[in-house]
């Protein structure tokens, strides 16, 4: 490719020095991992980086030239060593989604920061060498080979990434700048952990972000969205103890939290929620724990209710036996039946088992009707079930449909949760899939469809785009529904309105595969594993292996898992999930080993 004779292409011409370059710079950003630094580079809004032109870093003063460590059209990667005020130069061929043109670009970062050279035009100096492309003439060979900078045949999309659709004033994936500047300006902060493939983050950005209510309301926060399949998150989902998306926290100036949203929540309540943290701005978990050891039994509620979203059970049982009496029944059994989970978890002992099953047949006699309890008689189905105790399993679970039909007719008993009616639906479903009745299943999916379906509509209506996060729901519900036509054509709807993102790729070879479309569902794992990266890699890794199993060749299951797992870089931090996606697919190669 390197050799090629660009005149021989007919497709590509180098502009002069004095090119004037087309699109912005691409982010570099930098992650000490021990003895290494992690360089992520992400092409600005409306472009691409094409992976088929020359890539590489030269670092610190030796000039070392290494080439990415994983690189797709929205994220490249290069693992280099650390050292302190290093350099980094990465060189990277930038092209815009519309494929009218594609040059080259060069960013230089350090250690401690990055270094932006640029003219008073605003364009970086460094840009002198800029590369054109022209639309491929018809019968032009396709092969990558035949082009130094080949052209992308992706359909072109004016929304590839949720970063750069949706930032909505949000820094994004800039935690540093983000604190800097919280301390600076004193001002609390609000801090969005997401997943681009999760269908309440793509809803809170739909429908609450953008919304002018959040945007008058969150005026006076500086606020950060952090992609949670990025190694950047790493420390600040440490800090703050975060296991699910979206998890939106509320911080003081100094990052101390005072609060946090989970889930999904309507607009009207999310709003109030972020006016109640401009309120407790000022009062951290540090200060509600001061103040409850001193007798508030307020604060110590308050206090609870951080460490319970963060699953620090014990802790939080400790602060609501110093609330006594303003301690609620329902946060007592959460945090009893968490802390018992715990124990278990680390030591299980009959003894312990036993008793968690007596904390739960109690908790669902001694509280009101809400969507905890839901949680509670499937945990308890499931411990009669291990017992084979199946007659109590199948009434929890005919309860859990009973309570779960009496909530969806009562959704004044879902504020402050994160279910909404079309949850409900689906957690009938699960419960009928459970109890063998596969037609009342198919019915309350195609329920759960129907509520996810309107939803999706009303969103599209305003913003005249495929809603994400509902028509990810509507396709998961149209499939368990029976209705995998209607399924199928939803999900290539989706992939080809966001061509270079994964998750819409991955969910559509996840119902070929469970199809048995093993064809089909290899070339969506294969393209959805393309623009992977991070966590989200390490889970279309192990579905793309499966499907490999299925079709007989077992070498390139376990070649591609090998690959995946020395590619992708591991957080210090074991309590972070991306262990656990990682030994999910160690166990999936130990298990194709055996066979």
């Amino acid at each position: 490719m390197m050799g090629l004779d660009l005149k021989m292409a007919g497709m590509i011409f180098f502009a002069s020095s004095a090119f004037a370059a087309s699109a912005p710079d691409f982010k570099l950003a930098v992650t000490p991992q021990g003895s290494k630094v992690l360089l992520v580079a992400t092409p600005p809004a409306g472009h691409h980086f094409n992976v088929d032109a020359p890539m590489q870093l030269e670092e610190g003063n030796a000039k070392n030239k290494l080439k990415p460590s994983k690189a797709t059209e929205q994220r490249i990667e290069f693992l280099a060593t650390a050292g302190k005020e290093r350099t980094y130069k990465a060189t990277l061929y930038l092209c815009d989604d519309a494929k009218t043109f594609c040059e080259k670009h060069v960013v230089t970062t350090s250690s401690d920061q990055t270094i932006e050279t640029r003219t008073k035009s605003g364009n970086p100096t460094t840009r002198s060498q800029g590369v054109k492309t022209t639309p491929e003439k018809p019968g032009a060979s396709k092969d990558a080979s035949t082009s130094a900078v080949a052209l992308h045949t992706a359909p072109a999309s004016p929304q590839t990434n949720a970063q750069q659709l949706l930032s909505h004033g949000f820094l994004v994936n800039q935690p540093e700048l983000a604190l800097k500047r919280a301390r600076a300006e004193k001002k609390p902060m609000i801090i969005d952990f997401f997943g681009i493939w999760c269908p309440p983050c793509n809803m809170l950005d739909e429908e609450i972000f953008g919304s002018p209510e959040f945007k008058k309301a969150s005026a006076s926060f500086i606020k950060l969205k952090v992609d949670a399949d990025d190694p950047i998150s790493w420390p600040l989902k440490s800090r703050y103890k975060v296991g699910g998306y979206p998890t939106v926290v509320f911080a003081t100036a100094d990052g101390e939290e005072t609060g946090r949203i989970v889930g999904f929540r309507p607009k009207e309540e999310f709003v109030a929620q972020v006016k109640t943290a401009w309120e407790a701005k000022d009062s951290g978990q540090n200060d509600l724990i001061a103040r409850a050891k001193e007798g508030d039994g307020l604060a110590a509620v308050n206090a609870a209710r951080i460490y319970l979203e963060r699953s620090e059970y014990s802790q939080a049982l400790a602060l609501l036996e110093l609330a006594k009496e303003k301690a609620p029944r329902d946060l007592l059994y959460q945090a009893q039946i968490g802390a018992l989970e715990e124990k278990i978890s680390s030591s299980p002992s009959q003894a312990m088992e036993d008793r968690l099953k007596e904390i739960l047949e109690t908790s669902l006699q001694d509280t009101t009707l809400s969507p905890h309890l839901l949680d509670r008689r499937q945990r308890l189905a499931e411990i009669y079930a291990k017992r084979e105790e199946k007659t109590k399993q199948q009434e929890q679970l005919l309860l859990l449909i009973e309570n779960a039909k009496t909530l969806a007719r009562t959704p004044k008993k879902l504020r402050g949760t994160e279910y909404s009616t079309a949850d409900l639906y689906a957690r009938k479903a699960h419960a009928y899939e459970q109890l063998g009745k596969e037609n009342e299943a198919k019915s309350a999916w195609a329920q759960a469809a129907g509520k996810f379906q309107k939803q999706a509509q009303q969103v599209e209506k305003k913003n005249h785009l495929l809603a994400r996060g509902h028509n990810l729901e509507l396709a998961y519900c149209l499939w368990k529904s029976g209705k995998t036509t209607e399924a199928d054509a939803l999900y290539r709807r989706l992939r080809s309105q966001y061509p270079r993102e994964f998750t819409f790729h991955f969910n559509h070879a996840r119902m070929l595969f469970g199809l048995k479309n093993l064809g089909e569902a290899k070339a969506a794992a294969e393209t959805a594993l393309k623009y992977s990266y991070g966590d989200n890699r390490l889970r279309v890794a192990h579905l793309a292996a499966q499907v490999h199993e299925s079709l007989g060749d077992k070498k390139a299951a376990l070649e591609l898992i090998k690959t995946t797992l020395t590619t992708v870089t591991l957080p210090e931090d074991q309590s972070i999930r991306t262990h656990r996606y990682a030994n999910s697919l160690r166990q999936l190669s130990e298990k194709l080993k055996q066979n």
